[in-house]
């Protein structure tokens, strides 16, 4: 007997299936990261929310993130150019510093549950040190 094809095999062979699950919203993060490659983050690349900042004293990649949106971009948005930015980052251990910022619009407790939820494991297990800055 033939060993069963997984979904996600299935799905990417039939054209049809294709068709529809593009039309539909990603839900995993490999569609995610998908919508990501596609997409142009010039806006908020120069707002810079989010930015590879250097390596620290242990010599693993640090990234910035700045908690608050910019007027120019949606949660959407800098939710997939945070995929697209850590995607390759997170292949090794890597260092975070969140900054809080005390003005501008900040992400709602449900857009970081989200992309918290959606991240893969490698962005939870190589995650070795994380700051939180705060203005106070």
């Amino acid at each position: 007997m033939p060993a069963k094809a997984s979904s996600s095999t299935a799905r990417s062979s039939s054209p049809a299936a294709a068709s529809s699950s593009a039309a539909k919203s990603p839900t995993t993060y490999e569609e995610y990261l998908a919508l990501a490659k596609t997409m142009d983050f010039e806006p908020v690349r120069a707002a810079q929310f989010a930015y590879k900042s250097g390596v620290d004293f242990a010599g693993r990649p640090v990234v910035v993130v700045c908690g608050s949106i910019p007027p120019a971009c949606t949660p959407e948005q800098l939710f997939l150019y945070i995929i697209d930015l850590l995607d390759p980052i997170t292949e090794v251990d890597y260092s975070l510093v969140y900054v809080v910022m005390s003005e501008g619009k900040k992400p709602a407790f449900s857009f970081l549950r989200k992309f918290y939820g959606t991240m893969s494991r490698k962005y939870k297990k190589n995650l070795k040190q994380l700051f939180v800055v705060h203005p106070s």
